[in-house]
Parts: C-alpha cells; structure tokens; sequence
C-alpha cells in the first residue's frame, strides 16, 4: 500500500522483506519516481504482520521483481487519484497535469498555478467539502502477479595462478559481467554482485566443513572455518549492462540475487579442469547462464558479452570473432567493453601470446577452436618454451 499524510510524506507498506540489500532504498526509490516526489520523503515499512498480512520474504531473487512492481502499481494509483483531486482544485483537465518534486503543476510548465501533495491530501479528508464523492484519504494498494520468473543472464571470467609446489591456487583478477534488465540502483547492485562473489570463492577454495574419525566437528569457528577475507579477495571488475529488460515485468528488471555467487565455483572448477599438469600456471575460464525467454536477442547480447568480455581479459590482439551486432539506440554491451578494454593491460596474452586458442564462429553459442576443432572454453598459459614446441596448445 502506497499512502501520502496530511503533510506530503509518502508511506509504502510492504509484505516485501529486507536482508540488508538494500531493499528499503530501492523501494523508495521505485514510489518516488512513479508518484513524482522526493525518494527521501517516502518510509518504507516492512515485516510488520498487523499493517499488512500478506508476504514473500525475501529469496529468490523475487524481493525487487516482486515487490517493486507492486510498489510501482501502488504509487500510479495514488498519483491517479492526486492527479484527478488536483485537478478540480486547479480547475484544469487532468490529462494536462504533472506531478513533480511532490508539486502537482501544467505539464512541462515551470510556473503557473500548482498545488503540493500535502493539500490534495487534505483536500480528501474524510470532512472536507471538497472531496465530493471520491473515496476519502490520498492512498491505494498495489498487487503485481506473475506466472513465470525471470531469466537474468551474464558471464565471468577469472584469471587465477597455480602454485605447482603446494597447489594453492590465487585468484589474480576476476570480471562479473551481467544484464540486470534495469538497474534500479546500481551501486546496490553492484555491490550484491560483489558479496555473492565473495561467498561464491569462500565455498570453492576456503569454506569446509570437516570431521574426525569419531563424526566430532572440527571446524567449529572461524579460526577452524575459514572464510575470505580482504586479502583473499582479487580485484572484481564489474560490467553492469541493460540491454534485454525482462518482458515479464511491467519495469522490466530481473533478479541480482544469484548473479553474483552462482557461476563462481564453475568458473574456479575450469582452473583446477586446466590444472592437471604442474606446468600450468594461469587460467581462463568462465561459466554463463542465459535467458532461455528472450531467444534470439538474448543469445546475441550473450555472445557480445562473452567474446568482448575474453578480450578485456586475455587481450584484444588475440581473439578474433564477429559477434552479432547490437541496436544502436542504447550502448551496447560490446561497446562498453570495448571502451573499458582500452585502459586496461592485457593480462593473459601479455605472459602468453602465442599459446591463445584461435576461436572460430561456427558455432553461435559457443567458440570454436579453428585448430583442433574443440570448445575454446578456456585459454591456458604455459611456461616460455622454444617456438617450435609452442604450437598446437590448444585446450
């Protein structure tokens, strides 16, 4: 439920739930720009069973494809009726009214008569005159159902070094490329993708859980239990792309939940793959998902993202492929590699520029290795021998 008090303060009364993602913010965020108002001005209650009975939680990446919906279909039907109070109150056709900064005015008018949410608040009073036959108080619930989730997609990418001598394994650079459908708050997102991320190393290379003979736990604290920390973490670029917004959902957003955490262990998984030999140094892999809903596009978006994405970390100069182009009305995701890709030092085929798979289109959704005829899934670096013996390295 979306409500506006006698002195302009929005409220949204939500079964949505909050972890600390941030939910509270974006929620906000979601009511101001629908309703047309300040987000600081708009509270955000939640978890509260005797304002609201009905909840979800918060999993499954359904907090903001869920409840901001809801929010957004609240907040239109209070401007809807902000918008049919003001304008009897401003003796103006509502089709030509605006609300702006919390302000109702004419449409693209900077001046001229207006009136703020507070009055049209208190114009619906229960006593006041002029409410007429419209339903007292300035508030409306919102719902939002779907029959199906959504379909997030993106890549990562990780560059890690073996020790051949003790097998530790260091995570030297790691890149999260994803397309949330619409960012409703990067920073937060970004910032959700780099915690999963965390999670995601401490589960594949640090978190066990271990045992005795006699079934005693031994990993009974942090001290036994170990989990990443500062210096375990690589430097995490993060490439955030808007380019298939969900058609499931009238805001067009998917969840960021898993984006972060899930593909971190496959991506790890292909190192220690590429690792079987001691002479392995660095290696490239990465793991993907995609939407299975938006077919055609999305495949193609996920090919961009995945061949631009290999050149910022291996380096332009080694990989070569045509990938499908994008619409030129909004930065393609390609584009914004390509734009980062240039003040960036090519890590893998600075220390191995001749032992790079050379990929082939043939295959849409997948590299080819144009040499041995096998999935180009990762680049593997070996240590400097003769020019001779460095041909035919492929994967």
């Amino acid at each position: 439920m979306n409500s506006i008090d006698l002195n302009g303060r929005s409220a949204v009364i939500t079964g949505g739930a909050s972890v600390g993602q941030g939910f509270e913010t974006v929620m906000a965020q979601v009511c101001a720009q629908t309703l047309g108002c300040d987000y600081r001005n708009v509270r955000v209650v939640h978890g509260r069973t005797d304002r609201i009975e009905f909840g979800i939680g918060a999993h499954a990446s359904r907090a903001t494809v869920m409840t901001a919906n809801a929010v957004a279909a609240a907040a239109a039907n209070v401007r809807a009726k902000a918008l049919d109070m003001a304008a009897v109150l401003l003796q103006a056709d509502k089709s030509e009214l605006d609300i702006r900064d919390g302000v109702v005015r004419r449409r693209g008018a900077a001046t001229g008569p207006s009136i703020s949410l507070a009055k049209v608040a208190q114009a619906l009073r229960p006593t006041a005159k002029t409410r007429g036959a419209r339903a007292p108080g300035l508030f409306a619930d919102g719902w939002f159902e779907t029959d199906h989730q959504v379909y997030p997609y993106g890549n990562q990418f990780c560059v890690a070094k073996l020790d051949p001598d003790t097998g530790a394994v260091t995570i030297e650079k790691y890149l999260v490329a994803y397309d949330i459908g619409r960012a409703i708050n990067p920073t937060l997102v970004r910032g959700q993708i780099m915690g999963g991320f965390a999670q995601g190393l401490g589960g594949a290379l640090y978190e066990e859980f271990l045992y005795d003979e006699r079934g005693e736990p031994l990993s009974v604290s942090l001290a036994d239990y170990l989990i990443p920390t500062i210096k375990e973490m690589p430097p995490v670029e993060i490439l955030l792309a808007e380019d298939a917004p969900s058609p499931r959902n009238p805001l067009g957003i998917k969840g960021a939940g898993e984006s972060g955490i899930a593909p971190v262990g496959a991506a790890i998984a292909a190192k220690a793959s590429a690792a079987d030999s001691c002479v392995v140094t660095i290696a490239v892999g990465f793991a993907c998902w995609q939407s299975r809903a938006n077919s055609a596009g999305s495949s193609a978006r996920l090919l961009a993202t995945r061949v631009a994405a290999m050149r910022v970390v291996s380096g332009a100069s080694s990989l070569h492929m045509a990938a499908p182009s994008l619409s030129a009305s909004r930065p393609s995701t390609s584009a914004k590699f390509a734009s980062l890709n240039s003040s960036r030092t090519a890590v893998a085929s600075a220390r191995a520029p001749s032992t790079l798979c050379a990929p082939s289109s043939r295959n849409s959704r997948l590299p080819i290795c144009a040499r041995c005829s096998r999935p180009a899934q990762r680049v593997v670096a070996k240590p400097s021998r003769s020019a001779a013996s460095d041909t035919g390295n492929c994967p």
